[in-house]
């Protein structure tokens, strides 16, 4: 089962992953770990740990992390929920990760 959170949810990023207000911590390795052999790549060759896609009805992130970790938006991303949305793509590659784009 997927574990949702609301981008409001997000408490904390660092570089080792990133912190929800009700505790749960999310480790980029692991998901990064767990992205490589989703899509059949040697873990070395990447750093992705998630898939994102902004032209969604529900824009999102969703990490590879054991059951997999969506972090949503409510709303199609226009005005400020788009600067959140890249907010959190630039966050994620300040830290040295990436994301993929679906859309």
């Amino acid at each position: 089962m997927k574990k949702k959170y609301d981008y409001r949810s997000i408490k904390k990023i660092s570089k080792k992953g990133i912190w929800f207000d009700d505790g749960f911590f999310l480790e980029f390795e692991l998901s990064r770990i767990n992205w490589a052999k989703n899509h059949n790549i040697l873990v070395d060759e990447t750093y992705c740990v998630a898939d994102r896609d902004i032209t969604a009805t529900k824009p999102y992130f969703e990490f590879y992390f054991d059951n997999h970790v969506v972090v949503f938006f409510n709303k199609r991303v226009f005005s400020s929920k788009h600067k959140k949305f890249q907010n959190l793509r630039f966050a994620i590659e300040e830290m040295g990760y990436t994301t993929y784009d679906l859309s």
